[in-house]
């Protein structure tokens, strides 16, 4: 790649013409594409679905895009490889063409994008929450761009004693094993797909169901999960929204987690938790994929105080080691 500044990114797609349209995309969006994935210099690939060759894995293999349907059956052999799952749009719908080009610019740009320079946090925000009790539960709600936050913030939680964790993740229900797969590897945790009714487990992190809410009641002293197929909140089920709300009802207060991710799903309800004593976090712009559920969250007042996606994990560990109760009591 020397003497271009633009990332090379590699396409794998069995359809000559497919290939053709998606090369002229990349070029118009910034990047040079190439034909080879092993190529040196590829900074990712995009792979449309149903080519799926022997994909390259390990740290030093370039992040794999995958563009396709939303009900596709992800082999699990490939679904280590995958950073990223693009639903393919429908063709014959403008607004639907324009989100995915949308969503594949912020995946790439994210997946490119060189190491960010150390933000200056304030200095409140790096110290963590000083004087209070271990938090109850760790609630986070994220959206586009958010398996590759989600496999970063697992990597900086790793070895970290944590209560509960519970995720909304906006991502198609056929993806949602292979990202579980992934966070639990990343994280080297527990990490589950919540079923209704179970007890929350410090440690483990428990992501609603592709098409269910998950609520997290308490009941009989202990925090548990209820799921329901009410209608979509924000046009998303489940729906962060959901998650936030049914946590300002907890006894004891936790922390509450927006990243990267379009719209404005979960920022009304962060700003009740806030208001209930819960600690408030949001994602800077600067790192995220979309900067929309973090700054519709922050207009209303609702984010206690912005981190960089790299700031958010040692921040929730340091919370987390608070003197007083035990975590997740």
């Amino acid at each position: 790649m020397t003497g271009s500044v633009r990332p090379w990114v590699a396409i794998v797609d069995e359809d000559p013409d497919n290939h053709a349209a998606l090369a002229e995309w990349l070029r118009a969006a910034g990047y040079e594409p190439v034909a080879h994935p092993t190529a040196q210099a590829v900074a990712a690939v995009v792979v449309r679905w149903p080519s799926l060759p022997p994909l390259p894995q390990g740290t030093s293999s370039p992040p794999v895009v995958l563009l396709a349907p939303p009900d596709v059956a992800l082999p699990s052999s490939a679904a280590a490889a995958i950073a990223e799952v693009v639903v393919a749009p429908d063709q014959q719908d403008v607004r639907s063409l324009l989100q995915w080009s949308k969503q594949l610019h912020s995946a790439l740009r994210q997946l490119t994008a060189p190491p960010p320079i150390a933000c200056q946090v304030p200095w409140s925000c790096r110290t963590g929450p000083v004087g209070r009790d271990a938090p109850s539960l760790v609630a986070v709600g994220v959206s586009t761009g958010g398996p590759i936050a989600l496999r970063e913030l697992f990597r900086a939680l790793r070895g970290a004693e944590l209560p509960p964790l519970a995720l909304v993740q906006h991502i198609p229900k056929p993806f949602l094993a292979p990202l579980v797969e992934r966070l639990a590897h990343e994280g080297e945790r527990p990490v589950v797909v919540a079923d209704h009714g179970q007890p929350l487990v410090p440690g483990t992190a428990y992501l609603a169901p592709g098409d269910r809410h998950l609520r997290i009641c308490h009941d009989a002293g202990r925090l548990e999960t209820q799921l329901d197929d009410g209608p979509p909140r924000r046009g998303h089920r489940p729906a962060v929204e959901v998650l936030f709300e049914s946590c300002a009802g907890l006894p004891r207060p936790g922390i509450a987690v927006l990243l990267t991710g379009m719209g404005q799903d979960g920022a009304a309800a962060m700003l009740a938790l806030r208001t209930a004593g819960w600690r408030t976090i949001g994602q800077d712009e600067a790192s995220c994929a979309i900067y929309g559920m973090p700054k519709a969250a922050r207009q209303l007042g609702a984010v206690e105080c912005e981190l960089p996606l790299a700031e958010v994990g040692p921040w929730l560990v340091r919370a987390c080691r608070r003197a007083g109760r035990p975590v997740g009591a």
